[in-house]
């Protein structure tokens, strides 16, 4: 997603997948831990065959592994004295 809105910016783009994919879009896009979604039993939540959703995407500071992170790239980029 980082990489499709630095590409993209400022137009829409449609994405066609299955549940599981877009509800991880889903969690990334509201800044949850993709831990989240392996205890997610909402099924209110669940992508219904046919559906369209509106995705805003925002690129949120993250570590490694996509988990929002307030202190990159703020924090760590700064040089001890």
């Amino acid at each position: 997603m980082h990489q499709l809105e630095t590409e993209y910016q400022g137009e829409n783009i449609l994405i066609v997948s299955h549940n599981s994919p877009l509800r991880m879009m889903q969690l990334v896009e509201s800044g949850e831990s993709l831990e989240y979604f392996d205890h997610d039993e909402d099924l209110a939540n669940r992508f219904l065959n046919p559906e369209v959703r509106e995705l805003t995407f925002a690129p949120y500071p993250h570590n490694d592994n996509y988990e929002l992170d307030y202190h990159r790239p703020y924090i760590d980029n700064i040089e001890p004295l």
